[in-house]
Order: C-alpha cells, then sequence, then structure tokens
C-alpha cells in the first residue's frame, strides 16, 4: 500500500472528522499513530487524575462533623477560663463577667490583667482579663474525632479556634486537617488525606503517600464506646480519655495509640492505668515484661501516682528513670517547662552523670532569669560543655553563679591549648607542604601562606566566614585541600580573599571574599592563574625525579 493510501486508511480510521483530516494530513503514518498513542494515554491519565479527584472528595465528605457538644467540650474542658473586668468605676469598684457561669459582679480582689482568679459564683479557676483586650483572648487546639460508617472506622483532626467578642460570647471555628479512614477488612486500602500546599497549586487536600500520622492532638472522648465498643483490645477508651483530658497533659497520638494496643502487650496494662501519653509513644523495646505496672516501666511504686496525674510523656519517663532519688510535682513542673523536646532531655540524661536533677533544674532556672534571651536548650547545652571542659583541663568543676561568662572563659583556655598542639603540627609538616611555587605574585594580588593556627581564626574573623573551623586546618596540614590567603601587595598583612585548593586534582574548590562573597573577576583570573602555576611546578618536579631514577637504574 502506498504512503498516501496508508496515511488517508490511519485518517479515515483515527480522525473521522474532515476538519481533523485537513489540519494532520501533512505529518507521515508513524507520526499520526504517535499521536494518536499519545493522545489516548493522556485521557487515560486525566480520567484517573479525575476519579482520584472524586475519590478524594467523597472520603473527605465522610469526615464526622464538629457539633455543639464538641464545642462546648473544648470550651469546658480544654480552653481556659476567663473573668472579664471593666475600668474602675467612680466609686472605685470594678465589674467582672465570668465567661463560665455568665454571671457578673464586684472584684475585690487587686486586679492584674492575665493573672488567675477564683469565680465567687460557680469556683472555676479562670484568668482575670481586661475588656479593651477582649479580642486577645484567643485559644486552639488539634482535636481527634472518631467516627463509624459502614464498618469504616473515620478518624479526624480539626483544629479547633475559640475566640471572643466584645459582647463577651465564645465564637469557634474549626478546621480540618487529616483524615483517616480504615476499612473493616484490613487487607483492603487504608486511605489517609490530609490538608497541604503544593506549590504552584495552593492549599487543598491530597493522599497521605507515606501514611504520616497526624501531630499529637486531644481526643474528644463523649463516642469512644459507639465507635470502638465498650473494650478496644482490653481497653476502655471511653472512660480512659474522659479521666485523662482533664490532667495537665491531655494531647496524644492516637493513631499511634491504637496501632500499639494492638501489637504491643503492656501498652493495654499502661492505658487502664490512664497513661495514654506513654502508651501511644511507647515502642515494643520501650518496656520490660512484667505483672505490675512498676516493673514494665522500671520505676519504684511510690512514682505511680505522680504519673497518672500529670500523664507522663515517654521522654519524661526516661529522665525520671535515670534519677536517683526522689521526684516530685515541682521537678516534673520545671522539667516540662525547661526540656519541651527530645534534645533538651538527652542534654539532662548527659548531665544527671554530673549533677543531681534537683541541682539542675533549679540551676539552669537562676540561669534564664539571668540570661532570659538565652533558650534552655543552649543554657542545657553550655553547662554540658563546661563539666567537658572541665574535664579536659583537670580542673574541679562546681555550679558558677555565671556560667555563660565562666563557660566563655574556658573556651578561650581550651582554644589556646589546642592552638599550642596544631601549631606543632603545621611546624612539623611546614617544609613539606610549602614550596618555592607557591609564592605567587601577579596584577598587584599575591599568596601568602599560613603560619600558624591563629592564622586561620584570624582570617576566618575577619572575613567573618568558617576557615576557622578544625576542619579546614585539618586538611591543610594533611595536604589534601590547602588554604592560602589571597592578598593585595600594598596590603600583604590585611585580609581580603581565601582561596581553597584541592591537592590532588590541582582544582579550585572555594575562592571567597567577606561574608562569603564571590570576589571580582581579576581575583578569579589570579586563582586560576596561581593553580595552573602549582600544577606545571609539579610536573616538573615529577619529571625530575623520573629522570633521576633512570639514571639511578642505568648506572646500577
Amino acid at each position: 500500500m502506498s504512503d498516501k493510501k496508508s496515511r488517508k486508511t490511519v485518517l479515515n480510521f483515527i480522525y473521522p472528522e474532515a476538519e481533523k483530516q485537513k489540519h494532520l494530513s501533512r505529518y507521515n503514518t508513524a507520526i499520526l499513530c504517535d499521536k494518536f498513542t499519545y493522545n489516548k494515554l493522556s485521557e487515560q491519565r486525566y480520567r484517573a487524575r479525575d476519579a482520584k479527584e472524586a475519590r478524594i472528595t467523597r472520603h473527605v465528605a465522610l469526615a464526622p462533623e464538629v457539633t455543639k457538644e464538641i464545642h462546648l467540650y473544648c470550651k469546658e474542658q480544654l480552653f481556659p477560663k476567663y473573668v472579664f473586668f471593666d475600668k474602675l468605676s467612680g466609686k472605685g469598684k470594678r465589674r467582672g463577667t465570668c465567661s463560665n457561669c455568665g454571671k457578673t459582679y464586684n472584684l475585690v480582689c487587686n486586679v492584674r490583667h492575665k493573672s488567675e482568679y477564683t469565680c465567687p459564683k460557680c469556683g472555676v479557676t479562670a484568668f482575670l482579663w481586661a475588656k479593651h483586650h477582649i479580642t486577645t483572648a484567643k485559644n486552639n487546639t488539634l482535636l481527634t474525632v472518631c467516627d463509624k460508617i459502614d464498618e469504616q472506622l473515620l478518624i479526624a483532626t480539626y483544629e479547633i479556634k475559640m475566640w471572643y467578642e466584645h459582647d463577651m460570647k465564645p465564637r469557634c471555628q474549626e478546621y480540618l486537617e487529616h483524615v483517616r479512614i480504615n476499612p473493616k477488612d484490613e487487607r483492603k486500602d487504608l486511605y489517609t488525606y490530609k490538608w497541604r500546599y503544593v506549590q504552584y497549586f495552593g492549599w487543598g487536600w491530597g493522599e497521605d503517600k507515606y501514611n504520616s500520622l497526624p501531630k499529637e492532638s486531644v481526643v474528644y472522648p463523649c463516642n469512644l464506646r459507639e465507635v470502638f465498643g465498650n473494650k478496644y483490645c482490653g481497653a476502655d477508651l471511653q472512660e480512659t480519655f474522659e479521666n485523662c483530658n482533664q490532667l495537665t497533659s491531655p494531647e496524644v497520638n492516637f493513631i499511634n495509640l491504637l496501632e500499639n494496643l494492638k501489637t504491643i502487650p503492656q501498652a493495654e496494662y499502661i492505658v487502664k492505668h490512664g497513661l495514654v501519653k506513654i502508651a501511644s509513644q511507647m515502642k515494643k523495646e520501650n518496656f520490660s515484661d512484667g505483672k505490675s505496672l512498676e516493673s514494665v516501666l522500671g520505676i519504684s511504686k511510690q512514682l505511680i501516682p505522680l504519673y497518672q496525674k500529670y500523664n507522663l510523656s515517654l521522654e519524661e519517663h526516661e529522665i525520671v528513670r535515670a534519677v536517683i532519688g526522689k521526684v516530685d510535682e515541682t521537678d516534673i513542673n520545671q522539667i516540662r517547662k525547661i526540656a519541651p523536646g527530645q534534645e533538651e532531655v538527652d542534654l539532662i540524661l548527659e548531665l544527671l552523670r554530673e549533677i543531681t536533677l534537683k541541682k539542675l533544674l533549679n540551676y539552669i532556672v537562676k540561669q534564664k532569669t539571668l540570661h532570659p534571651k538565652i533558650k534552655y536548650s543552649q543554657l542545657l547545652f553550655l553547662y554540658r560543655d563546661y563539666f567537658t571542659m572541665c574535664a579536659d583541663l583537670e580542673i574541679a568543676s562546681c555550679s558558677p553563679k555565671d556560667l555563660k561568662k565562666v563557660h566563655d572563659e574556658l573556651a578561650k583556655q581550651v582554644a589556646e591549648i589546642q592552638n599550642e598542639i596544631d601549631d606543632k603540627k603545621l611546624k612539623k609538616v611546614i617544609n613539606e607542604l610549602y614550596t618555592d611555587s607557591m609564592n605567587f605574585r601577579k596584577n598587584g594580588l599575591a599568596v601568602v601562606l599560613p603560619m600558624s593556627r591563629y592564622d586561620f581564626v584570624k582570617e576566618g574573623q575577619e572575613l567573618s566566614h568558617c576557615v576557622g573551623s578544625s576542619g579546614y586546618f585539618k586538611d591543610h596540614i594533611n595536604g589534601r585541600r590547602m588554604i592560602f590567603f589571597i592578598r593585595k601587595e600594598s596590603a600583604l598583612e590585611t585580609s581580603f580573599v581565601t582561596l581553597s585548593v584541592n591537592m590532588l586534582t590541582h582544582t579550585l574548590s572555594q575562592c571567597l571574599g567577606a561574608m562569603n562573597k564571590e570576589p571580582s573577576k581579576e581575583v578569579k583570573k589570579f586563582a586560576v592563574a596561581f593553580i595552573k602555576h602549582l600544577k606545571k611546578s609539579k610536573e616538573k618536579v615529577n619529571e625530575n625525579q623520573s629522570k633521576r631514577t633512570r639514571k639511578e637504574t642505568q648506572t646500577a
């Protein structure tokens, strides 16, 4: 069949419309087939995308709604109460209105904005709040709400926000962040979706491909028996969360808790004692076997009421377990204030080898009042570094009045000692490292060689970059990546540009000026010329060595 006939046959089969045939008549048969295949695959992709978006919309719509009862639960159980007070009247009296009971009365105490106060009508502990600042009384929390539809478990995480207007009535608004659908049959697909931001497309719902768990949140307990039954893996979830949500630390990773109840035997035992936070964070290797709670956690029996009252986290449990001696409520409150994350917990565990917990917590709190701008984590790091330097200098350690001041003084001493050691190392290898070819000058610029450890530090300080760090010095004395100072011939003592050269390949690694800025083209040309000069001189040295070895072999 001729090409014209085959093309016409393909056009009639693929594109029966006459208008499209006119537009595509100039293409050969192969291109027409490729276009047809591409269009069909594109249609399949678009249909799959539309089906996926429809599925996500359908599944997200199944998420349990936030009802008035949930808003009321947040207001009464989760968010703080307020007593909004007026300005002083002409009679010297001040009126206050409780956000919990709604009653108005005269305040008989010394009023201070944001201070705690007990309402005389309903007895609730509240914050005194000036009415002209009422719009700043804002609260928010993450709340996990569960439901069951067609034997499918739905777990939704909302961000609940509550604020007050000038009429002193609360306003609530919720934002859905994460949806998880667990099918009854575990062999079927598990669907998780999260509200996320995608570059160029903006905010929208998308699949949580890595099945990442949402942040720790408060669990709405009032319908857990309807969803999970009276017992879930041996634990009454509703009773547990109704009790623990009144505590000081109600946030848990609920999805992780459900998984642990299924897979870890100790989780059921710990949940029955109200320690849901530890049960949601635990892994199997964290706990030992035992018939009592103290043997499972590895703590004394006297600490169990403290664990139950404060619903300790796994990180806090690690600290308490490492302490030799008693731990009381003030210690727990200080730990939560000082160590909110794993980094601080690790530092505390290291410091407990040197000092008791009570002394450590009281000391860090005092240092915080002395240096309010320094974070707790930085203070813990300075204290650990202080003990390390005391051991290196072989001096007795204590608890100095000003930790930062003493730390900086010791750091200078350590640096001076280390500089002396590094200077000795540099002097040993300086004859092997430096050659006559490194004394290079051209177009008003010159190469200056560092002769001591202090030269590296001084260069880094004057140009505000990191050449003074130990890594650059080690590479330099090993001859792998050497540092050269590019200076103006008229000012050889003034720092200008720092050059780093890979001496194995004779290539430029870095060429930077002050604040890591790129130097001018002239300086770069000078750096390239210097590296070429080094390479040529090394090649000459290698040639001379090879000639000598040849002569020696011939004479032998």
